[in-house]
């Protein structure tokens, strides 16, 4: 893995979440899917088609050590090196990911995996009485990676995303 260090030196971009499934339920709802099987955004991707159905991992552009050892992963939650495709009009006005969400049962491991291996500083730490979250940010405008910590999983996993979108109303109606 990239030392502490090493990871605050680079440029960390998120690629891709990937995810698992068919592209027609996502045309159904006004994405643009590309013929690869990416709906892209300014700041990342949502990339289709792998098995299992879900988030399965995050691609990502800048982590070097990911060239040499492709298995590195954020405290088990897959990594896969990439680039970002360049971004598409949507008819839905979704413009961007807004953040991913990965479950833990520590929150403290896990954001301190995303220190070391994508050099991404700890922005904010939320508690109450019935939630820990801890967030991460790729860069100044970059896709939020939110942590929360739950007994409910067994490890580290990747839970969700979400899509920013320019009016609410018309894409619920729409879909």
């Amino acid at each position: 893995a990239a030392s502490p260090t090493d990871a605050a030196s680079m440029t960390v971009r998120l690629a891709s979440v990937v995810v698992g499934g068919a592209a027609e339920p996502w045309v159904a709802l006004g994405f643009t899917v590309t013929s690869g099987g990416s709906i892209a955004f300014g700041n990342g991707a949502i990339e289709l088609g792998c098995s299992p159905s879900g988030a399965v991992a995050l691609r990502v552009d800048g982590v070097v050590d990911l060239a040499v050892d492709p298995a590195i992963d954020i405290d088990g939650v897959p990594l896969l090196a990439g680039r970002a495709a360049p971004a598409t009009d949507h008819a839905n006005g979704c413009f961007e990911l807004d953040h991913v969400v990965i479950m833990t049962r520590s929150i403290e491991r896990t954001s301190a995996a995303i220190v070391e291996v994508l050099g991404l500083p700890q922005r904010r730490v939320r508690e109450t009485a019935t939630v820990r979250q801890v967030f991460h940010r790729f860069d100044e405008r970059g896709c939020i990676v939110e942590l929360v910590e739950s007994e409910r999983v067994e490890h580290p996993t990747l839970w969700g995303l979400v899509v920013n979108t320019t009016d609410l109303d018309a894409f619920v109606a729409a879909a």
